[in-house]
This record gives structure tokens, C-alpha cells and sequence, in this order.
């Protein structure tokens, strides 16, 4: 999904030359180059997920105390 999401804004900064979005691009490109990007497959990231709390779960248990 997130590489569909990127894919799609890169496309999109060929027509319009946004200054911001390039300097976005070029940043997640150079980093990709030094390979500070990984992708991580299904299991990595069901192990990820399953630790992490969402702000919403914290507000929902402080206004139940």
C-alpha cells in the first residue's frame, strides 16, 4: 500500500515539479541507496504491531481511572 502511495506522488511530481515533494523524493531515494530502507515482510510487521498502543487506547484507559 505505502509503495503504491509513493509510486503515485512520484508520478505525480513529473508534472508538477513541486520544490517540497522533490526534496522528499530525492531524500527517500538517497536513503534507499544507503539502504536505511527496508521492507519488512508480513511476520516482521504483525510483530511490530502487535506492541505498539495507539494514543487512542492511552486517552480510552486515563478517562476510565
Amino acid at each position: 500500500m505505502l509503495e503504491t502511495a509513493l509510486k503515485g506522488l512520484f508520478d505525480f511530481q513529473k508534472f508538477e515539479q513541486n520544490k517540497a515533494l522533490q526534496d522528499v523524493i530525492d531524500e527517500t531515494m538517497a536513503r534507499q541507496a544507503r539502504k536505511e530502507i527496508i521492507s519488512l515482510s508480513d511476520e516482521m510487521l504483525s510483530m511490530a504491531a502487535g506492541g505498539v498502543r495507539s494514543l487512542a487506547d492511552e486517552k480510552d484507559r486515563e478517562s476510565e481511572k
